[in-house]
């Protein structure tokens, strides 16, 4: 193999084309009579086998670096999901903050108990406060 690229590297074929071209060269090769054997350009066919063999390592290296993308992509997402996992459990498994505790009791003291009487409150606030529309 040579540094220099052929020409299926230079035009950026992929394998697939190269095979393609392959094909070509065979499919419209001139027959020999009174056989299966057809005559193609030995030149043209090793460029192209050459071709199919400088591409097929570098194929193969960015469909290995695609598949390592997606395995760290993926390694990440299931690091966070289970990170958000635990993070759930734990908060399942704290102790309630009742925001309201003694609600029934509270309500009690709300209805003019005994201890509004005495402090003097329910009769310093009006039972009802008279409705004024404003005036345009």
């Amino acid at each position: 193999m040579t540094d220099q690229p052929t020409p299926a590297e230079r035009d950026g074929d992929s394998l697939l084309a190269i095979l393609d071209q392959l094909h070509e060269l065979v499919t419209s090769a001139r027959a020999m009579p009174m056989s299966a054997s057809a005559l193609v350009n030995r030149a043209e066919v090793l460029d192209l086998l050459t071709s199919a063999r400088d591409v097929v390592p570098n194929q193969i290296n960015e469909a290995d670096r695609l598949m390592a993308d997606a395995d760290a992509l993926l390694d990440g997402a299931r690091a966070e999901a289970g990170e958000i996992l635990a993070r759930a459990q734990e908060i399942q498994t704290q102790p309630r903050i009742e925001l309201v505790p003694d609600l029934p009791r509270e309500a009690d003291d709300l209805d003019g108990s005994d201890e509004a009487d005495e402090a003097g409150v329910a009769d310093a606030v009006p039972a009802t406060v008279p409705f004024r529309p404003r005036s345009r």
